[in-house]
């Protein structure tokens, strides 16, 4: 292939590149391997398919950066070149199907797989642990429920309605409305 270019190996019908023994019908082989895409149309992008230690990753040659990466442990990171979970995202994600989450126990809660967002500003939490689960839609951003709406299970069954950290009507598990009153 010409001087300094990479030498290639056939052996039956395999072809390798920086190997005198490819195992499949192309193999790359070296310290950091890459196939690399290169779009040379105005504006395109170039990618790779990219070796890195153990890792794999899909590499944008254009940005300099790893947009998908699987780690040793068979982590997946979008975004982030280390995946601390078998499918770590690094910014927002969309899914317009809808969402099943089924848990390996009991314990959804524990496993961090309930729908959860928190913030300085507002907050909805759904939690599905058994006769403990609950509904909260809290607007005030605090984890307590200041200004909140909370919809408790079989083990404490109510609907309570709070502002500024404070109860303000309480609808029991026999019917019974409290307004001011924790037990009406």
């Amino acid at each position: 292939l010409g001087s300094g270019g990479p030498t290639l190996y056939g052996k039956s019908s395999n072809l390798g590149i920086g190997t005198t023994s490819p195992s499949a019908p192309l193999t790359v082989s070296g310290d950091t391997t890459q196939i690399r895409l290169e779009n040379t149309a105005a504006g395109g992008r170039n990618w790779a398919l990219r070796t890195y230690g153990s890792a794999l990753g899909i590499y944008d040659h254009t940005a300099g950066a790893f947009r998908q990466y699987i780690d040793s442990s068979g982590n997946v990171g979008i975004g982030t070149t280390s995946p601390g979970y078998k499918l770590d995202v690094s910014d927002e994600i969309r899914i317009t199907g809808g969402t099943k989450i089924t848990p390996q126990s009991g314990t959804l809660y524990a496993q961090d797989g309930s729908l959860s967002y928190y913030g300085t500003t507002n907050a909805v939490y759904l939690n599905g642990a058994g006769a403990n689960g609950w509904l909260r839609l809290n607007a005030s951003g605090v984890e307590n429920g200041q200004n909140a709406i909370n919809i408790f299970g079989s083990a404490s069954p109510k609907i309570e309605f709070r502002t500024s950290n404070a109860e303000r009507m309480r609808i029991t598990s026999a019917g019974n409305v409290g307004i001011g009153t924790t037990s009406p």
